[in-house]
């Protein structure tokens, strides 16, 4: 039957979810050149990398940490935009799976369910999809645990962080988000995701509307860390 899957790659071509170049036979969603160059932040489940630091003190979690560096000129600066920009969720899903499976053996590692940072609903229908829900989708793949797309509501719509500092962050985010009455999180192990952490005020915001419900305990795990 190998001729037929030759036939159906013809119409349909396995490319690379980065560079859009063809797979070969033993490569799976990026290429192997894309693969080696991930900039891996290569960070542990602990309270000692930078992840956690950003955190420290604001909100009580298990964990926290994050898959890709990201600067301006790097490689996770393109792969984000082509999962903000140009449609490509697959290639968020993707990067959950890839990072699930880096730490799957992590001996602390607890999670009963997934709960992504939602975007606002007028926001995810320009978008068509929320990519921290995608990513999310990869990770509990690996994990075989479920992921909440609507665990989290953003109950109205604020104006993007990018250009903003730390303190103008958080109150542009604090008490917009509420946990929806369907998803039950009390003494159970959440982890939170989405895809970039920068000064962690929106994670805060949703992790302390989680916490206030009692779960066993709250982990984050971000696509990629936006250092200073």
């Amino acid at each position: 039957m190998e001729w037929l899957q030759s036939v159906k790659e013809l119409f349909y071509p396995r490319l690379c979810l980065s560079c859009g170049e063809w797979l070969i036979k033993e490569e799976e969603g990026l290429c192997l050149i894309c693969t080696m160059q991930l900039p891996k932040s290569k960070f542990k489940l602990n309270d000692t990398n930078p992840i956690a630091e950003v955190l420290w003190g604001r909100v009580p979690l298990k964990y926290a940490s994050s898959f890709l560096l990201l600067n301006r000129s790097n490689m996770t600066h393109n792969i984000l935009h082509s999962i903000k920009y140009k449609g490509n969720k697959d290639l968020a899903e993707y990067m959950g799976k890839l990072y699930a499976r880096d730490i799957i053996g992590e001996g602390h590692f607890l999670v009963d369910g997934i709960i992504p940072v939602p975007l606002h609903p007028i926001k995810k229908r320009q978008r068509g999809y929320n990519q921290a829900e995608e990513f999310g989708i990869g990770l509990g793949y690996i994990f075989e645990k479920p992921c909440y797309g609507d665990g989290l509501k953003r109950v109205r719509y604020t104006e993007t962080q990018t250009k903003k500092n730390r303190e103008d962050r958080w109150e542009n985010v604090s008490d917009i988000f509420e946990l929806s009455p369907m998803v039950e999180v009390k003494g159970k192990h959440i982890l939170l995701v989405d895809d970039v952490i920068t000064t962690g005020a929106t994670l805060e915001s949703c992790a302390r509307v989680i916490l206030s419900q009692g779960p066993a305990s709250l982990g984050v795990l971000t696509l990629a860390f936006a250092k200073g």
